[in-house]
């Protein structure tokens, strides 16, 4: 056994593994921060074999507390119905006494983890107060559950309520748990069972309870809710006061940090038994995992409430708004045609195929499958790569850039996989729902507070935002009848938003000017004069109308623009513009002849860029990097406040990170204030005629009763118009006020935007 520096009012009894050992001097600095004073705290790497030995090695080392990463502990101490293996980094956090015992255990994440996660130190930390500074965490109360058999429930005293649903395969509603929080303080948790088996009477009886419990004025609070409204809505249960989210309330804290329910149980509440696989074996599991679930939620919220600064109450407020519209939108999906879908099928798996060909002659194996990981990493060996540690595209992309032969064959087999994933993904009948594609639109998906997309709480659908570009997908993506598809998007948004923010005057000239903006950085980048890449012609209304005369050109600075606003490095350059374009861009450039090789041509191009937007790359890039390092904190032009627990001065990646997040927010909340306007304005107005499907990174995508297009699609522009003051870092004030494109209204959303 070895004594870590004396930090804490009682003995504590750290039990690690031999793997913890490098990063044990840690313990102390964590045990600091986390509030211990006195006290004598034991490292030791006994392996625990049985429950009875906890007893023995608290009163050797006179501990009554015990800290441990050891994951072979857990099924000593903790009885689970679960037939799961029980993992520590599910029960990291969880803090309980040892069964007959009066000895409490906490289990903490391996050491490592202060290393190799940002935030690993801070959670270590927020955990160990759990025994060094109990006073700090929210006091519960005790936990209890019954049945729900009629509406014999006290709901006129109740002060808020907690809801949560179990669901099945079949997309059936197993259960509904609700927590009923009283003035006292008291809660108590009531499940509704819905089990298979009951007459179409009971069914009914049990959905109006269920329909009138939904209906009350209390306020609610979910985790994740949209998941579980999504079924109520289905079964005819709508959901009234739905006020609140845990999921929102901790991403508006701590933006960074996993959200699942289990790990926010752990991070606000002291006593607490990770529960999240005991809802098996038995319907009374399930049951009182659903109540718990709810009991969970509950107290989350309330220590939330107790314990988020102001910042993040008012992120809550900025956020929590757009998941009704994102309801919305999941609700409605787009009709797909099966028949352009298989088709699209049958192209894209042809072309798979001849790729596959290709690849296997190019190598000789005519039976090398590249999906299978050993027989791609016996090809990476052959092509002189024995170092790349596995077959992930960012390995492989390496592989490619050491020698031609290596980039053909590697191209052929990202395009393969690709093509493979596409269909997979997005060319599979059975992913519909009654016809429609139905997806996702998640607002605590990104830091940034943009909206990701994934499949729908259905377990079916896909991602609506990550269609690949020129894969002719949305040819199948068809309006309703009636009713035509549009979309209207920002132009330039993140430029923009980079310009204003970092005042960078000569980037904001170039975003608002008479002059095209890719046009105009191509110039710069290549050298070439503007006139010759693009010619401003005069309308007679006076607006300018841009001819692109030098179309590779101007395509070639788009990537180099929008990576380099946010400090990418050459050799991801390279990986996103791809081998061939980086060498086009070389080659216009006179570099290759030279000798250059794509890096080369990268660091030469973002040299450029530097020269270009000397302020962006310079003044603004120094001022995140020293706000985040002295604060923690980076706030938006829209009040959208961010905690940041990476380092950017020494962790390239972070810096990047927290580089790109300022515009990239700017953009996503002014997007999500027009998503909103356009659900208020036009949605509410006109719900007949008009139909929000989604919003697709810049853009909302929407239909229009025929007859009525251009009138609505005229009020998604106005409500799209948003002027936004932003202060640069200088403390110079400007009204930025992006505009917007909107597309032809067609019948397909290939048609009404091209790819």
């Amino acid at each position: 056994m070895v004594t870590v520096k004396s930090s804490s009012a009682s003995n504590i009894l750290f039990l690690l593994t031999e793997q913890d050992k490098p990063y044990v001097p840690r313990l102390n600095s964590a045990l600091a921060s986390a509030g211990a004073s006195g006290g004598k705290n034991i490292v030791s790497y006994y392996k625990l074999q049985m429950r009875s030995e906890v007893s023995m090695l608290c009163t050797r080392s006179k501990c009554s507390v015990i800290v441990t990463t050891q994951e072979d502990i857990l099924p000593k101490i903790i009885q689970s119905n679960s037939t799961k293996k029980q993992k520590l980094d599910d029960y990291a956090g969880s803090f309980l006494k040892v069964p007959d015992t009066d000895i409490w255990i906490l289990f903490i994440p391996p050491l490592k983890q202060v290393i190799t996660k940002n935030y690993g130190q801070f959670l270590l930390e927020r955990y160990l107060s759990k025994i060094t500074a109990p006073h700090k965490w929210v006091d519960t109360d005790s936990f209890s559950y019954s049945l729900l058999v009629d509406m014999n429930i006290d709901i006129a005293s109740a002060v808020l309520c907690a809801v949560d649903i179990e669901t099945r395969k079949d997309l059936s509603i197993s259960s509904v748990s609700f927590t009923m929080l009283y003035p006292n303080m008291t809660t108590h948790s009531f499940v509704l069972p819905l089990p298979y088996g009951l007459t179409v009477a009971e069914y009914e009886y049990r959905y109006e309870i269920l329909r009138q419990l939904c209906d009350t004025s209390i306020p609610k609070v979910f985790q994740n809710g949209k998941y579980d409204i999504a079924y109520l809505n289905r079964y005819g249960c709508p959901v009234r006061a739905y006020l609140f989210d845990t999921m929102v309330c901790h991403h508006c804290w701590y933006s960074e940090l996993p959200k699942e329910l289990g790990t926010l149980a752990a991070f606000y509440l002291r006593e607490v038994i990770f529960w999240k696989n005991e809802g098996e074996g038995s319907e009374e599991n399930l049951y009182l995992y659903n109540a718990l679930d709810t009991w969970h939620t509950l107290w989350v919220f309330i220590a939330w409430l107790q314990e988020a600064p102001d910042w993040a109450k008012k992120n809550f407020l900025i956020e929590m708004p757009i998941v009704f519209p994102s309801i919305l939108c999941e609700a409605t999906g787009i009709y797909i045609s099966e028949g352009i879908l298989e088709e699209q099928r049958n192209k894209n798996q042809e072309a798979a195929d001849m790729v596959l060909s290709d690849l296997r002659e190019s190598i000789g194996v005519p039976a090398y499958n590249p999906k299978s990981p050993p027989q791609t990493m016996s090809l990476l060996r052959i092509l002189g790569c024995k170092d790349l540690p596995s077959t992930e595209e960012k390995y492989l992309k390496q592989a490619a850039f050491r020698h031609p032969f290596n980039a053909w064959i590697i191209d052929r087999l990202i395009e393969y996989r690709k093509l493979g994933k596409l269909i997979s993904t997005y060319l599979v009948p059975d992913k519909l729902f009654q016809g429609r594609m139905l997806y996702s639109l998640i607002p605590y998906g990104t830091a940034t507070g943009r909206l990701s997309s994934s499949e729908h709480p259905f377990w079916l659908g896909a991602n609506i935002q990550n269609i690949p570009r020129g894969s002719g997908i949305k040819k199948m993506y068809i309006a309703d009848a009636g009713f035509l598809i549009g979309e209207t998007d920002y132009a330039q948004a993140e430029s923009r938003d980079t310009g204003y923010i970092s005042g960078d005057t000569v980037l904001i000239a170039a975003v608002d000017g008479e002059n095209d903006f890719h046009s105009f950085n191509a110039s710069s980048f290549f050298g070439v004069p503007y006139e010759v890449i693009c010619r401003n012609e005069v309308q007679p209304d006076g607006t300018i109308k841009h001819k692109v005369l030098d179309k590779e050109l101007r395509q070639l600075s788009k990537p180099v623009n929008h990576g380099k606003n946010y400090n990418m490095g050459s050799k991801t350059l390279v990986e996103t513009m791809g081998l061939e374009s980086i060498l086009r861009a070389g080659a216009r450039l006179g570099l290759v002849r030279k000798g250059f090789g794509a890096v080369q041509i990268a660091d030469y191009l973002g040299a450029k860029f530097a020269a270009t937007y000397s302020i962006l790359t310079g003044r603004y890039y120094r001022w995140v990097e020293n706000t985040v390092s002295t604060l923690h904190l980076l706030t938006g032009a829209t009040g959208w406040t961010r905690y940041c627990f990476g380092n950017p001065k020494v962790n390239k990646r972070e810096l990047n990170e927290y580089i790109a997040h300022a515009p990239q927010s700017l953009n996503a909340m002014t997007l999500n204030k027009a998503v909103m306007r356009v659900f208020r304005e036009v949605w509410m107005k006109h719900p007949q005629d008009f139909k929000l499907c989604a919003q697709v990174h810049d853009s909302i995508l929407y239909q229009i009763r025929i007859g009525k297009e251009k009138v609505l699609q005229a009020e998604v522009e106005r409500c799209m118009i948003i002027p936004t003051p932003v202060t640069d870092i200088f403390g110079i004030e400007r009204v930025l006020t992006v505009p917007v494109d909107s597309s032809k209204m067609a019948e397909s959303w290939y048609e009404c935007k091209s790819d």
